[in-house]
């Protein structure tokens, strides 16, 4: 394993196109925020040296990541990405990211996340998977559906199972955060929720107050920051050695 307080310097370039062209891409390196680049423009930061650099949005797709084998640099210390935007007229947009090796341009893999969100509403894909991509795929599910307000996972049928994948990947902001509502907030209370929730007007507070709770959470405390690093973490230590 490499030496990880050695600093690689990363030049990452966004190629100017009409496509996307006033969305700012926030992007992130192993789950660290790295700064906001824009259409056209170059950001230049440095990161802690790895075998693996997982390059990719706040959204999981893999219209959105890129993953750099230290061993396809031609320099270990300077890493340059390019970021190109395709699509978008006939078919949704989508980004292609390239180095370059030997003088030339070398398209990046990237991950593939579309077998994982399948097997959130697929039971039987969801059993064919092990038991790491089954844990990866429950906390993909949760981020999702958090993302609109906590009440989606409360009314899931998997939280139970979302919440103790989070507590497996170390996403402690969320687990505490949804074990105190489950616990206090909706103590007594049966859960999941079933649609007739919604004409109880105190389990409706109930479900305002959470989502309260949830959204001060991510504002304060980094709750969805959190989660995202550990789900980049989980791929780079279990999907990609």
């Amino acid at each position: 394993m490499n030496d990880k307080t050695e600093k690689v310097k990363f030049q990452i370039a966004r190629k100017r196109t009409l496509v996307e062209a006033l969305i700012p891409y926030k992007l992130f390196i192993n789950g660290e925020y790295v700064g906001i680049l824009k259409n056209g423009k170059t950001l230049i930061t440095e990161v802690a040296r790895s075998d693996y650099y997982f390059l990719d949005s706040s959204y999981q797709s893999d219209t959105r990541n890129c993953i750099i084998c230290a061993s396809v640099l031609n320099d270990p210390s300077e890493v340059f990405v390019e970021i190109r935007c395709a699509g978008g007229f006939k078919s949704l947009p989508y980004n292609k990211f390239f180095t370059v090796k030997n003088g030339a341009y070398v398209k990046l893999p990237s991950f593939d996340y579309s077998r994982y969100y399948a097997a959130c509403f697929d039971e039987k894909l969801f059993s064919g998977l092990t038991e790491q991509e089954r844990i990866f795929t429950r906390c993909l599910q949760f981020f999702n559906e958090v993302a609109d307000a906590a009440d989606e996972v409360l009314f899931d049928d998997k939280m139970p199972e979302m919440l103790d994948a989070l507590q497996c990947i170390g996403a402690a902001k969320y687990t505490h955060i949804f074990r105190y509502i489950t616990d206090n907030l909706f103590s007594g209370i049966s859960l999941p929720l079933k649609d007739e929730a919604d004409n109880d007007k105190d389990l409706l507070r109930k479900i305002h107050e959470a989502n309260k709770l949830v959204w001060d959470s991510e504002k304060k405390n980094g709750s969805a920051e959190e989660l995202h690093k550990c789900l980049v973490e989980y791929i780079i230590h279990n999907f990609l050695e």
